[in-house]
């Protein structure tokens, strides 16, 4: 994918569909993304505290660095679970 920018419509739709099934873990594999933009982090820290209302969990995993960086910028690493 590369660039979770021009698909974040797809990302919030996908993670909309897996909570809708009553799903309780749900991992985004990030070891592709070489840039994650606003509207992109918005859907997965929504999503996230959607699973963490159920007791369940969004794993954000293996960010590349720059992206990773992003997430300690934003403070986003502290509302994601971000496994490197």
């Amino acid at each position: 994918m590369g660039r979770v920018r021009d698909n974040w419509r797809f990302l919030r739709e996908t993670l909309a569909t897996q909570l809708r099934t009553g799903a309780r873990l749900l991992t985004v594999d990030a070891s592709g993304l070489k840039f994650l933009d606003s509207a992109s982090l918005r859907v997965l820290i929504l999503a996230a505290r959607a699973l963490r209302g159920r007791h369940g969990r969004l794993v954000f995993a293996r960010p590349q660095p720059l992206v990773a960086r992003l997430l300690e910028i934003t403070g986003a690493d502290r509302l994601l679970e971000v496994q490197e």
